[in-house]
């Protein structure tokens, strides 16, 4: 919903039109960029709301992106407010359950960056559970059950690992 505060009424905008009680119009996260972009994720996709004009641009991934089945509890939805980074170059980060989603605005490219199966440069896993940026602009990534990452290079999207080792007490835990 969308307040116009000079006549005090809401208009309702649908990321999905043609399903509106559809899962893709059920948001479980709001952000903002700089520019005024709003970031909404759903329990399917991500979209990027322009608020000058209303309109939505919808960045397709997994079905379900943002519920991980537990064979015990069932569906359950994961906590986005930490995964969630505009870095200090104004590149978007988002962590989901299947990998890292990254747009650039400046370009308008994306990609969903998953874990590697060959070479060892590639995330850990997929299940991201944080991004954040430290005060020297590391982007570091944490996962459900890899350890932490180190994106080591922006253009191959490359991470160094950090795993905790039982048998070495100076790993992290």
């Amino acid at each position: 919903n969308r307040l116009n505060r000079t006549t005090g009424q809401f208009s309702h905008l649908y990321p999905d039109t043609f399903d509106i009680s559809g899962p893709n119009n059920v948001i479980r996260y709001i952000d903002q960029e700089n520019s005024g972009h709003l970031w909404l994720i759903t329990n399917r996709n991500i979209y990027r709301l322009d608020p000058a004009n209303g309109q939505f641009t919808e960045f397709d991934l997994d079905s379900m992106a943002w519920l991980k089945r537990n064979a015990d509890l069932g569906w359950v939805g994961i906590k986005i407010r930490n995964a969630f980074l505009q870095d200090h170059q104004g590149k978007i980060w988002i962590g989901t359950p299947n990998g890292l989603f990254f747009y650039d605005p400046a370009t308008g490219n994306h990609t969903l960056i998953r874990k590697s199966v060959k070479g060892d440069s590639g995330l850990s896993h997929d299940y991201i559970t944080a991004v954040v940026e430290d005060k020297q602009n590391n982007i570091w990534i944490s996962t459900m059950g890899g350890g932490l990452n180190l994106l080591t290079d922006r253009k191959s999207f490359a991470f160094r690992k950090f795993r905790h080792d039982p048998m070495d007490t100076t790993t992290i835990c």
